[in-house]
């Protein structure tokens, strides 16, 4: 890795783990009983069992730490040998810390590194707690990645994936610009879909990027819906593709993509697009993919284009349309669409088109342990419930091959689980009008003689402690 860049949007549980290696190794340095866990992943592989002959993962019970055989007790008389003797010891952590905004005065909270000194007993059962959920954090990162590494390289027919995310606002800069100019950029909002799908003519797995480019500034789930529909038309009205079945990959931001608004989107998407949509999510704090790519190249030359004074771009229509004559791909009458089967198309969507107001999906009922899902689908036929599952699978029975009878992922992924999703609206009833308006005019008669009753319950409750219990002798 070079010094001279910085490393930065890293998973918290992993750079956590890593600054705490790095601290054992530090303390031992030189030693003879040095620990020699060089990484995270020596860390946990020092608490799970060996994996199977010829597999690629470890065992489901040694991860869940179902294993009676392994975990971290495995790893603590190791850690008791090279930390003997050691009173304190000193590390780095990332840590969720109050502070105060001096233009609200309101208390924040923020992630900042924290040095720490503690004793060795402190430094330990931080360090236990974390390596326990450890090896399930970096199986399922690993996991849910081959997933649709094995996807987009094995795609069926008529199938579509999508690999999409929102990228930090491109802010529109001048070169030579004047001084008070400074407080006053406009910023695009950027989201690019992936989308990997056959050639319809040749059979080839076509990769076309897909970039929406808005002056809406909302990241959330209902700009998601939006920008996936106008990706659907142009695949099935401009490309006239056949889609039999979507999957969206995705990380798991709670705003966009994993929560109950964006599932129920899923349990809508027959009815609005005409097919089934699956989202699957990546490992949690895990979720960097060819988006992030994509976000680089455009950005880079739109800046780089700037700063030679090759364009002036002001605002989002000029961001978009430079962008667009820039980097799209056909980008010349010569090429075809098919020459190398990669396309990159550019869309402009204006804020006035995003819809908000879709209360079917906002009031949607939120289904328990969301953050522990990795995959979404669509109950057949029931727009009031989707399936899931802890994590993905798209082995050849799961893309629905014949060949399989059973999925070949059972050792690692649970069956389907059918929850709900909507709340069912009750049956109107004859009357139900009239009883509600009775209990407001019995409520608003009540509330008339409020402070009569409570005089008389006052008076009754005195009168009662007045008088002897009857069992008192």
């Amino acid at each position: 890795m070079k010094n001279n860049s910085f490393n930065n949007c890293l998973c918290e549980y992993c750079t956590n783990m890593e600054m705490k290696v790095t601290a054992i190794n530090k303390e031992t340095q030189g030693r003879r009983n040095a620990l020699g866990i060089l990484n995270r992943y020596e860390l946990s592989k020092k608490t799970v069992c060996l994996k199977p002959e010829g597999e690629r993962f470890y065992r489901r019970d040694c991860i869940n730490r179902n294993c009676s055989k392994c975990g971290v007790k495995k790893l603590q008389e190791e850690i008791r040998k090279a930390l003997r003797g050691k009173a304190q010891i000193e590390w780095n952590r990332w840590e969720s810390q109050t502070y105060k905004d001096t233009k609200t005065g309101k208390k924040k909270l923020r992630k900042m590194l924290r040095l720490k000194r503690e004793s060795v007993y402190v430094f330990l059962r931080e360090l236990y707690e974390e390596v326990e959920t450890f090896s399930s954090h970096l199986h399922n990162a690993m996991w849910q990645y081959q997933q649709f590494n094995t996807l987009i390289h094995e795609i069926p027919m008529n199938w579509v994936v999508f690999c999409m995310d929102f990228s930090e606002n491109y802010t529109c800069l001048y070169q030579d610009e004047a001084q008070s100019a400074h407080w006053s950029h406009d910023q695009a909002t950027s989201f690019f879909i992936v989308a990997y799908y056959r050639c319809p003519e040749h059979n080839e797995i076509m990769h076309e990027s897909l970039m929406f480019v808005s002056d809406d500034k909302h990241h959330d789930s209902h700009g998601v819906h939006h920008y996936v529909t106008e990706a659907n038309k142009h695949l099935t009205e401009k490309l006239h593709l056949t889609i039999e079945r979507e999957i969206h990959f995705s990380d798991g931001a709670a705003s966009q993509f994993k929560s109950k608004t964006p599932f129920a989107d899923v349990a809508n998407s027959s009815t609005d697009y005409g097919f089934p949509c699956e989202k699957h999510f990546f490992g949690s704090r895990h979720g960097k993919g060819p988006c992030d790519g994509e976000f680089g190249v455009v950005k880079r030359t739109v800046s780089q284009a700037v700063v030679a004074r090759q364009a002036l771009i002001r605002n989002v229509k000029e961001f978009h349309d430079f962008a667009k004559a820039k980097l799209s791909k056909p980008n010349d009458d010569k090429d075809t669409e098919c020459s190398d089967h990669k396309l990159r198309t550019f869309f402009y969507v204006p804020q006035t088109e995003v819809t908000r107001q879709r209360s079917d999906r906002i009031n949607a009922k939120q289904i328990p342990g969301t953050r522990k899902l990795h995959a979404v689908k669509p109950c057949s036929e029931d727009i009031l419930r989707v399936a899931t599952r802890a994590l993905s699978c798209f082995c050849i029975h799961c893309r629905g091959s014949q060949t399989e009878s059973t999925c070949q992922s059972v050792d690692h992924v649970d069956d389907w689980e059918s929850q709900e999703i909507q709340k069912r609206q009750a049956k109107s009833t004859k009357g139900t009008d009239n009883s509600r308006s009775k209990n407001k005019t019995t409520r608003a008669k009540s509330s008339k003689g409020t402070d009569n009753s409570l005089y008389n319950r006052v008076a009754l409750l005195t009168n009662h402690l007045s008088k002897p219990c009857k069992f008192t002798k």
